[in-house]
């Protein structure tokens, strides 16, 4: 009991103390969710060519789409167009459609799990800054752009019969799968969390080592 009293009259000491850099960086937060959640879901929207999910039937080796320009039946979990010839490729990226009922960084399809981890993932980065006590706009961009690119699979998810629209692969890397922009946004998040980690801890290190010195 006496510990659950300190923890809260700690953290009431920080949200008092660095309230305006927690407001800042929620601010940060929703700009950066709101336009990259945007970006992701008008990309798919745009770029993604293939079948109905919601038009789907079971044909022996797995769900099948029937594409509306040809009328050819296709698995939904196969790359269309079937040609490489026909991808959009612009060296850098490339543009080409499937449905994809996985997670790009999981091996399990249980629904129940990736949306429920999903959910999980929504709940603790909304709470997040809360805990900022500097560098509250980088912080709360960070947190923006995964919480963005979480939310859009999420909702595909929920819309699409558990599936994903990916749009997107590496020209030089093709033969290793398919993703959209909110796996970028998710993988671009967590390595900018990182470096600033590391930055952070540098920093404070080198703060106390001009404090032992001066000392």
């Amino acid at each position: 009991m006496e510990l659950l009293k300190n923890l809260s009259n700690r953290l009431f000491a920080h949200l008092k103390q660095n309230y305006i850099n927690i407001l800042i960086c929620y601010l940060f937060f929703l700009i950066s969710f709101i336009v990259f959640l945007m970006f992701d879901q008008l990309t798919k929207t745009l770029l993604f060519n293939h079948g109905s999910i919601f038009d789907s039937q079971k044909l022996g080796d797995g769900t099948y789409v029937t594409v509306p320009v040809t009328g050819e039946n296709v698995l939904a979990e196969s790359i269309y167009p079937d040609d490489p010839e026909k991808w959009l490729d612009y060296k850098i990226i490339g543009i080409r459609s499937i449905w994809h009922g996985g997670v790009t960084f999981l091996r399990t399809r249980n629904q129940f799990f990736i949306q429920g981890l999903s959910v999980f993932f929504l709940i603790v980065l909304s709470f997040s800054p809360l805990m900022v006590y500097k560098r509250p706009k980088f912080v709360g961009f960070i947190i923006g752009v995964i919480l963005a690119g979480t939310s859009g699979n999420m909702i595909d998810r929920f819309m699409f019969l558990g599936h994903v629209k990916d749009i997107l692969y590496v020209p030089f890397w093709s033969q290793n799968g398919t993703f959209n922009v909110a796996d970028a946004e998710i993988i671009s998040g967590i390595i900018l969390f990182i470096l600033h980690t590391i930055t952070s801890s540098s920093n404070r290190k080198k703060i106390e080592n001009i404090q032992h010195l001066i000392v």
